[in-house]
């Protein structure tokens, strides 16, 4: 007689880590990242949120900060056109997504930064680096939804790995030139904030628009050397479920290691800038920011792709990346037609007026 043999047991798999871990170049995406939000909070005060940048575009009436946020974004944009052609691997087609989710996603993630004021950088790196309990409560909750979104939709298999360009010139270029731009980047930082010591008045005099320039491309290059402008490369880290790529913790971890120092001593000292140029914070909790939030979380997973991503993918010359940042711009604005109608259908009640004490 033969003996049956026990059928195998059944093994559940919740995740692996995925061949495409890069922690070292996230860490140095991440350092630059935090290189240009401290830099541009020690000179004039201001918050490098992207989507609070990209928005002032669109603002109306016309926002004081237009000249300085647009050289930050064509810094962005520019960046995308320069790397395409020199670090091709970190770049991605993001034809395979569709037109209708890239569409849908680019919506979700204009109107809900706006609601809930901030993105992936305005919270997660400048406000969490001021130990804002606001930005703790939307990092929260735009990575809960991001998440959820990227399981529930699957986005990993709607991206691809294709890359956008040939890239010749990478292959002739050195390997360690990436490490010496990023030292330099630093060293650069650190005489910044040397010269910034000069006095009020020297630090007024630096050329604004092309410093913006500069750091936008710093900002761009950050975003392209730690892989958050390859949408399969985040949706591979909010998606934990199958081959888990846990690179954007690096680029996070990158970012907040030198923007928490640098913003708690800049917070101590006196702007370079006069004091009511600086950013007026934002204090409490309300609904606004936690559902904006998780909005702003729903459309990142559900295409892997947030503000600054966009406008550096736009510089690469690709109609998908055109059509999410046209879709995001129209959630600006279908957001400033809501906030108008909320705002007249439920005017704020002013303060109540104190009762005269008696004689």
């Amino acid at each position: 007689s033969r003996k049956m043999s026990a059928p195998p047991m059944a093994t559940i798999e919740w995740f692996t880590i995925s061949d495409s871990f890069t922690p070292m170049s996230a860490l140095m995406g991440g350092l630059a990242l935090g290189i240009t939000c401290s830099v541009r909070f020690m000179l004039w005060g201001k918050i490098t949120g992207i989507s609070g940048i990209s928005s002032s575009i669109v603002r109306f009436p016309i926002a004081p900060d237009l000249p300085y946020n647009g050289a930050f974004i064509a810094g962005l944009v520019l960046m995308g056109f320069i790397l395409k052609g020199i670090i091709p691997n970190k770049f991605e087609s993001m034809e395979s997504m569709g037109l209708a989710r890239l569409v849908i996603a680019g919506l979700l993630v204009g109107f809900g930064t706006k609601l809930g004021n901030g993105c992936t950088s305005g919270h997660g790196i400048c406000g969490n680096a001021r130990m804002s309990s606001r930005s703790m409560v939307a990092t929260l909750s735009f990575m809960a939804t991001g998440s959820l979104t990227a399981i529930l939709a699957e986005t990993t298999k709607s991206v691809t790995k294709s890359v956008t360009a040939p890239g010749t010139a990478w292959y002739m270029l050195p390997p360690p030139l990436p490490s010496v731009a990023l030292y330099a980047i630093m060293g650069a930082f650190v005489l910044v904030m040397v010269a910034s010591n000069l006095g009020e008045a020297a630090a007024a005099g630096l050329p604004r628009q092309g410093l913006e320039v500069g750091l936008g491309a710093c900002f761009g290059t950050g975003l392209a050397l730690s892989g958050m402008v390859q949408p399969s490369k985040v949706a591979t880290f909010l998606d934990f479920t199958g081959d888990w790529d846990p690179s954007l913790m690096f680029v996070m971890g990158g970012a907040l290691l030198l923007a928490v120092p640098f913003f708690s001593m800049i917070l101590k000292a006196q702007p370079c800038y006069p004091a009511e140029n600086w950013n007026q914070f934002k204090e409490g909790i309300d609904w606004r920011l936690v559902v904006g939030a998780a909005l702003f979380g729903v459309g990142w997973g559900y295409a892997g792709v947030c503000p600054g991503p966009a406008l550096v993918a736009l510089g690469t010359g690709q109609a998908e990346a055109a059509a999410f940042v046209g879709a995001m711009f129209a959630g600006f604005l279908a957001f400033a037609a809501f906030d108008a109608l909320a705002a007249a259908a439920f005017p704020a009640k002013p303060p109540a007026a104190a009762k005269a004490k008696k004689p």
